[in-house]
């Protein structure tokens, strides 16, 4: 974000916070108010609305989710497609696990699935492109599929497996009281295993992608 002082720059992170808490409708701008420490004449002077504090908040949780997982990967000519796809998945599966500011956007997300915000379908829209492009290229270079629809297909299968766990998020926190399948099992606590959640995911998706890797050569 451009052009953020102190106080506007203080208000957004905290505005990130309650949105990734309480989803667009049920955070209001006192709550905002009260965590930033700031009145709501202030938040109207700079962000000018809710709607449009949501949408900047979107953006620059996005941000700081691109930052922590993904920089490295903008410059991936190093990387085998097979590793493409792992770091693809790591990213994306520990962004949603993460509780750190890297994570606010995952939890923005989960809100959003759960109730749209009509006002972000842009900002959304943009983000969203940007993310099915970025996997779009890996799954071509993988399996060399040209048609659209089948690319589509396998995009989403591919991000369903990862996407998984930030749609349970719920369940998974309440897993030990309302011992609902799958989390039934004790020893169903992904956050705590998370390369052996990465491994498994990534490999369950080259094989349904009928991709081997070559090992041992």
């Amino acid at each position: 974000m451009e052009n953020l002082n102190e106080t506007s720059q203080k208000i957004l992170e905290c505005a990130c916070e309650v949105f990734a808490e309480k989803g667009f409708q049920a955070a209001s701008i006192s709550d905002i108010c009260e965590l930033a420490g700031t009145n709501r004449a202030s938040i109207n002077y700079y962000f000018r609305s809710k709607d449009n504090l949501y949408e900047q908040a979107y953006v620059y949780s996005w941000g700081l989710t691109h930052a922590a997982f993904r920089t490295k990967g903008d410059d991936s000519a190093s990387l085998s497609p097979a590793e493409r796809l792992k770091f693809y998945i790591s990213s994306l599966i520990r962004s949603i696990f993460s509780s750190g500011p890297e994570g606010l956007f995952m939890r923005m997300m989960f809100h959003e699935v759960i109730q749209p915000n009509i006002h972000s379908k842009d900002c959304i829209g943009e983000i969203i492109k940007k993310e099915r492009k970025f996997l779009d290229d890996i799954i071509v270079d993988l399996t060399g599929e040209t048609d659209l629809v089948r690319l589509h297909f396998m995009s989403m299968s591919v991000m369903s497996q990862c996407l998984f766990f930030n749609l349970t998020r719920n369940l998974r926190k309440h897993k030990l009281e309302i011992k609902a399948p799958p989390f039934d099992r004790v020893d169903f606590r992904p956050e705590e295993h998370l390369d052996a959640v990465i491994d498994h995911v990534c490999t369950f998706c080259l094989n349904g992608l009928n991709v081997r890797e070559k090992t041992g050569e």
